[in-house]
Parts: structure tokens; sequence; C-alpha cells
């Protein structure tokens, strides 16, 4: 019995190693061809699928996590949201931006402008990648007993198809009970219809699935 066990954990093991390898191909040859723009039949399906079925808008909420970026069009619609709804706002990015500055603290000044209250930010200022965003955040909205709300969790139109793996990913790390969505921003060249007509957003949407692949998320496509 003891080896038949050990037996099908081995090929359990070559199974996902297989999927994996499998995945690994599909995604990094899709990513190659919409570098190229020379997309096959299936592919604008799956790209679509991945990256543009998040909605623009959402008013049920109850905290709101802005995933910070080099462009501030994240934290201009969480303000939006927070007048519509005042909520608390946790703001996760500690890299630094071109100008030295800190991106929670652009965020959090932004917000503060626009009339969010100090009382209603929450401030994560030590991720750098975005693993460490989600799993700090994740800690903070445990910590400071959030999750029985609902949590929304905002990032540019590209990044959420990452996020939404990596944030599996931390879940089963930290096995916190939160009911989650996600809130996309679009940029002008990362809409549905324009982003095959943009360079800049075939790159953004190609180097997304490579990192999928480089961060070995593929198994929570499933």
């Amino acid at each position: 019995m003891k080896k038949r066990c050990i037996l099908l954990k081995n090929l359990t093991k070559i199974v996902i190693i297989d999927r994996g390898v499998v995945m690994e191909e599909k995604l990094l040859a899709l990513a190659s061809r919409i570098r190229e723009n020379v997309l096959v039949k299936g592919d604008l399906e799956l790209i679509h699928q991945f990256f543009f079925c998040y909605s623009e808008d959402q008013s049920d909420f109850d905290i709101l996590v802005v995933l910070a970026g080099s462009s501030l069009n994240r934290i201009e619609k969480a303000v939006q949201l927070y007048q519509k709804k005042p909520c608390p706002i946790l703001i996760s990015g500690g890299a630094v931006s071109a100008d030295g500055v800190r991106e929670w603290e652009r965020y959090s000044c932004y917000a503060l402008e626009h009339g969010v209250k100090s009382t209603d930010l929450i401030i994560e200022a030590q991720s750098n990648n975005t693993y460490e965003n989600l799993f700090n955040s994740i800690q903070l909205i445990d910590c400071k007993r959030l999750n029985h709300g609902k949590v929304l969790f905002i990032s540019s139109a590209q990044h959420l198809f990452r996020v939404s793996l990596t944030l599996l990913q931390v879940l089963e790390k930290v096995p916190l009970q939160i009911h989650y969505m996600f809130c996309a921003v679009y940029a002008k060249n990362m809409r549905r219809e324009t982003f095959l007509f943009s360079d800049s957003g075939r790159r953004e949407i190609a180097s997304e699935l490579e990192k999928i692949v480089q961060y070995q998320l593929f198994p929570y496509l499933n």
C-alpha cells in the first residue's frame, strides 16, 4: 500500500509538470504572436477572456485595495468610488518612482487632496511586487479585522489577470475567508477595441503573459 501511494504521488507530479510545460508553451507562444501582431484563430477570444472581462463600474464594496503603480489612474479610480461610497482605502506599494517618491506616498497625497479622510487610509509601504502587494494587503485586512466586508481590488486592466491568479496563490498560504472582486482601470491604449493598434498595448499584454509563466501562475488557470 505504501509503495502504491508513493507511485500515485509521483504520477500526480508528472501530470502537473506535463500540464505546466504545455501551458507555459501556449502562453509564451500567444505572447509572441501578440508582440508580432500575427494572431491566429482563437487568440483574440483568449485575450478578451484573460484581460478584458473585468468591470470598470463597481458599487458593491466595503474596502478598496489599490495596487499602486507609476500612473495615478488607479488611485483616481479609487477616489471616484470613495466619493460615491466612503470606505477604507488600503494603498499598497513601496516601490520608488523615477522622481524618488514612493508609490504609496504619491497615492496617499492624491487621495487626501481629493477629499479622502486620513482616517480612511491604510498604508502598506513594504511591497515591491504584485505578490507582496497582495500578501501584505491580505495580512493587513486580517490584522484590522476588515475581512467581514467585500474587498475590491483596483489595478490596471492588463495587470488584473495576474493579480487574480496571484491572489489565489496568496490565499493558499494565508487562508483568510474574504469576499473579493476586481475593478479595472483602462488606459486609452489598453481597451478591448484599441490595444491591437498600439505597440505599447501589445507589449504590455505580452509581458503580462510572460510574467504569468515566470511566476509559475499557470496552475491557477483552471
